[in-house]
C-alpha cells in the first residue's frame, strides 16, 4: 500500500483526483475481494465445520491458503494465461488467505469464560 501511495504521489502532475484514485484503488479492490471470498467461502465453511465439530486453526488457515492461491490463478487463467507474475500473486494470495483464515477462526470461536 505504501508503495502505491508513494508512486501515485510522485507522479501526480498536479492532478490530485487521479493520485488518490491510483493510491487507494488497490486497497479498495483488496477489501472487496477479501469480503466476497470470506462471505462466500468462510460462512459455508464455518457452518460445515461447526456441524461436524471439526473447527481447528489449521483447517481455517489451509482453506484460506487454498482459496488465496486458487482465486488469482483462476482469474489469470480466464484472462488468457498463467505466467510468472500470476504465480507470484497466487503465492501472495496464499499467505494472505492463510492469515485471513486464521483471523476468521479466531472470530468464529466462542469466547471462553
Amino acid at each position: 500500500m505504501m508503495f502505491t501511495v508513494s508512486l501515485a504521489l510522485s507522479s501526480t502532475g498536479g492532478n490530485w483526483g487521479w493520485t488518490f484514485w491510483f493510491a487507494f484503488m488497490p486497497l479498495v479492490v483488496a477489501i472487496i475481494v477479501v469480503l466476497v471470498a470470506s462471505v462466500v467461502l468462510g460462512l459455508p465453511l464455518t457452518f460445515f465445520l461447526k456441524r461436524r465439530q471439526q473447527e481447528r486453526a489449521s483447517v481455517y488457515a489451509g482453506a484460506g491458503a487454498a482459496a488465496g492461491f486458487i482465486i488469482p490463478i483462476l482469474l489469470y487463467y480466464r484472462q488468457g494465461g498463467i505466467d510468472l507474475s500470476s504465480i507470484f500473486l497466487a503465492i501472495m494470495g496464499t499467505l494472505s488467505g492463510a492469515v485471513t483464515g486464521l483471523t476468521w477462526w479466531l472470530s468464529a470461536r466462542k469466547p471462553r469464560p
